[in-house]
């Protein structure tokens, strides 16, 4: 294998061009370059001395850094109030929580991921930089693969409008890898359901918005439980 050059850049601007170059992989956590394959690697850029590590909250938006780790994410956001918080307390084990960043583990997208399903239910929209530079809705950059060629994720934002939820995730034990994962989202108003939005990840495509069970659960009573709804789902 040839000898892999190593970047740091400092400031955001230098980000794109680096990623212009052949082979050179965003390098954060490190989980999943192994597992991506070195073969095409021909350097990595560490983004360790960028402003990737935040954690913003103002008036019902979240704002999170892509650098953060799960462990990091969960802390900022209370490791037991936020839906985002209680899915990546349960994902892996606790060295890979430390470990694994929110941008990589987007751009990778495993069917195991204990990510995806709440960032999908919030309808999470990613700033990105590099040759696909702006803000782009989460679905759509996981729909269209070319978003992620010479791209680096910088942050992930979220609308948090109060919602209730719920996260199941299928496992044999509670390291395993989740065969699937299913996230409800519960807004209600007069004792009734709003708005509902269920994910399932883990099927075949990797995910799928449950619209038609959203739609039959719209208008119903509010259970006094919202895991109630995974038994819906």
């Amino acid at each position: 294998m040839a000898e892999i050059q190593w970047y740091f850049p400092n400031e955001l601007e230098e980000v794109p061009e680096l990623l212009a170059r052949e082979g050179v992989i965003p390098h954060s956590g490190g989980t999943g370059i192994l597992w991506g394959g070195m073969t095409r690697v021909r350097a990595l850029m560490d983004v360790s001395r960028l402003e990737l590590k935040f954690c913003r909250i103002h008036d019902g938006t979240i704002d999170l850094g892509a650098a953060l780790s799960y462990s990091e994410t969960a802390a900022a956001l209370g490791e037991s109030e936020h839906l985002l918080s209680r899915s990546l307390c349960a994902a892996a084990t606790e060295p890979l929580r430390n470990r694994i960043s929110l941008g990589g583990s987007i751009s990778m997208f495993p069917y195991w991921s204990d990510l995806m399903g709440p960032l999908l239910a919030y309808e999470a929209e990613l700033s990105l930089a590099g040759a696909n530079g702006g803000a782009r809705p989460l679905g759509e950059y996981l729909q269209n693969r070319d978003l992620r060629q010479n791209t680096l994720i910088t942050s992930i934002r979220l609308q948090d409008r109060s919602w209730q939820g719920a996260y199941y995730r299928h496992t044999r034990t509670h390291t395993d890898r989740p065969a699937f994962s299913i996230t409800v989202l519960v807004r209600q108003s007069a004792g009734r359901i709003e708005e509902v939005r269920i994910v399932v990840v883990g099927c075949s495509g990797r995910y799928k918005r449950l619209s038609g069970v959203e739609r039959l659960l719209e208008g119903s009573e509010v259970p006094s439980d919202p895991s109630e709804l995974l038994e819906q789902a």
